[in-house]
């Protein structure tokens, strides 16, 4: 993994903040000239970027956001709105490295949780309290039923026979998710 899909929500963030503010700070200067082209940088980053996002959302069939902030950033350039481009830039930016960074706590998170379930389990047989590994206690059916004929009582019908002789259904077993 490269050091730019490592940190590329970073490097947008801290690009489109620079130009957002260095053109803020050309405006307060009296660079006008200055002021709006980098806005329009900015504006234009925002478009490349969104454009590859929604590239890739349309390749995956899940369109979202990306489809709004392509046609707004498209927007702010046609009506002649720099500034206005360059904000929707870095409120992109935003997002995405907040999504970025929640996604990356949330991972962690639930891997220490994982890292913390208990491995052994006290049960009581006999009177006695013993110490067993977890997954002695809880067994998939299939372990402790057994064979097929032990699956079902002999009197009570088997789902496949529920609607006989109009159709007949599955072999009526059902052991869960195993």
């Amino acid at each position: 993994m490269t050091y730019l899909s490592r940190r590329g929500e970073s490097l947008f963030f801290a690009v489109s903040l620079a130009l957002l503010l260095l053109g803020g700070l050309a405006g307060i200067v009296g660079a006008e000239d200055w002021s709006v082209a980098l806005w329009v940088l900015a504006t234009l980053l925002g478009l490349v970027v969104a454009g590859v996002w929604l590239a890739r959302s349309v390749a995956r069939r899940q369109f979202g956001v990306d489809v709004i902030a392509v046609l707004a950033l498209v927007g702010t350039l046609l009506v002649g709105e720099p500034f206005a481009g360059a904000v929707i830039t870095t409120m992109l930016a935003t997002g995405r490295l907040l999504d970025e960074r929640a996604a990356a706590r949330a991972e962690r998170d639930l891997s220490l949780l994982v890292a913390r379930a208990p491995q052994t389990a006290r049960r009581v047989v006999a009177g006695e309290v013993e110490q067993v590994p977890v997954d002695d206690v809880v067994k998939p059916p299939q372990l402790w039923i057994g064979e097929e004929n032990r699956a079902r009582h002999p009197r009570i019908p088997r789902p496949r026979d529920l609607f006989m002789p109009q159709r007949v259904n599955s072999r009526g077993l059902e052991f869960g998710d195993a």
